[in-house]
């Protein structure tokens, strides 16, 4: 199942493409900033190979298209660290929420402000994360997070 999934958080509605393979196994959320979004053909190929592999992903953008719009002029939000950590840990929150995900164990991937927005989630007393793994394939770190199991 692929399908098209408006997130909506308290201060803002996101925009994602969510994949469940059949027989998932877990899901990967992609938490992306500005200029890393969710149709990025690289984000896309990472996430057809979890997929074939039998995880879920959920490829979401952050940041809406009008913050979007103001932070290609102003470059401010992108690097609001803050702000993608409280959506990236609503938006795991909201994955926790929904009757078909939330039994699977989740993960987060991102590079980047992507992978610093998730230090939020990680921080939260009410999720398990039991290992973190970093890399930096092409010069920006990537961070794997499990959220629960």
């Amino acid at each position: 199942m692929s399908k098209a999934v408006s997130i909506t958080l308290p201060d803002a509605v996101l925009q994602g493409d969510l994949s469940v393979p059949r027989g998932a196994t877990g899901i990967v959320a992609f938490a992306h900033g500005s200029g890393s979004g969710r149709h990025r053909p690289r984000n896309r190929f990472v996430a057809e190979k979890l997929n074939a592999a039998g995880l879920a992903t959920l490829l979401m953008d952050l940041l809406t298209e009008e913050e979007e719009r103001i932070d290609d002029v102003t470059g401010e939000l992108r690097f609001d660290i803050g702000l993608l950590a409280r959506r990236t840990a609503q938006v795991v929150q909201w994955i926790g929420d929904q009757p078909k995900l939330r039994d699977l164990p989740c993960g987060l991937f991102g590079a980047s402000t992507g992978a610093a927005a998730q230090k939020a989630p990680i921080s939260d007393p009410t999720l398990d994360p039991t290992t973190r793994s970093t890399g930096t394939p092409a010069s920006s770190s990537t961070l794997i997070t499990p959220m629960w199991a």
